[in-house]
Order: C-alpha cells, then structure tokens, then sequence
C-alpha cells in the first residue's frame, strides 16, 4: 500500500498537462481538462478510499491515506468549479460582448471586461 501511494504522489508530481485552447472568432480561450486527467484522478480517488478501507492498511498508514484523499477531492471540487464557472463565462461572454449592453448597463459590461479571456 505503501509503494501504492508513493506511486501516485509521483503521478501528480510530474507534469500532468492540462491546455489553453486559442480564442477563435466564435470561441473564447478556455482550459481543457484531458479526459485522461479526470480519469487519472477518479482512478487515485476510489483507490485510495478502498486503500484506506482496506484492513491492511496500518493504523500509521491511514494519516498518509487521508490526507492525500483530501487533496484529491479538492483537485476535483476545484476542476468541478472551475468547468462550471467557466460554462457560465462562456455563456454570459457574447452578451456582455453587444455594444447595446455597454449603454443599457455600464457597470455591469465594465465589470465584465477582462481584457477578452476569461481570467477570473
């Protein structure tokens, strides 16, 4: 269980790549996320829940096992929030794009201007 978890914490401390698309004309920048990555760290998840579960796993192994599950479902809670957020950016982008909204609401087009990528 031990070389296990070292496993997968050298996994996520290499390179695990995730991608700026380009913003076209009829698309805006935005990440992608591999489906190798959400598989990768579904895979990690339930392993380590089943590690952790597991009446092998030594009382000073579950801390370790834990804790790294933790990190994992930030990672996915982050991703999730993140796919969500930017599908709502993406949804509001052409709106608050129209020059008509720049007159109608001021404030909010101004708020919304963030130099044409979706950055926050």
């Amino acid at each position: 269980m031990e070389d296990s978890l070292e496993a997968m914490h050298q996994l996520w401390g290499s390179h695990m790549p995730m991608q700026i698309a380009e913003a076209t004309a009829h698309s805006p920048q935005a990440m992608i996320i591999p489906a190798e990555l959400q598989l990768t760290l579904e895979e990690h998840v339930i392993k380590t829940q089943m590690s952790a579960s597991s009446p092998y796993a030594t009382a000073s192994l579950q801390p370790a096992l834990k804790d790294w599950l933790r990190r994992l479902t930030a990672v996915q809670t982050i991703l999730s929030e993140y796919q969500k957020a930017e599908t709502k950016w993406l949804y509001m982008e052409p709106l608050f794009g129209a020059e008509d909204i720049a007159y109608q609401m001021p404030e909010e087009w101004r708020a919304f201007q963030v130099g044409g990528s979706f950055k926050k």
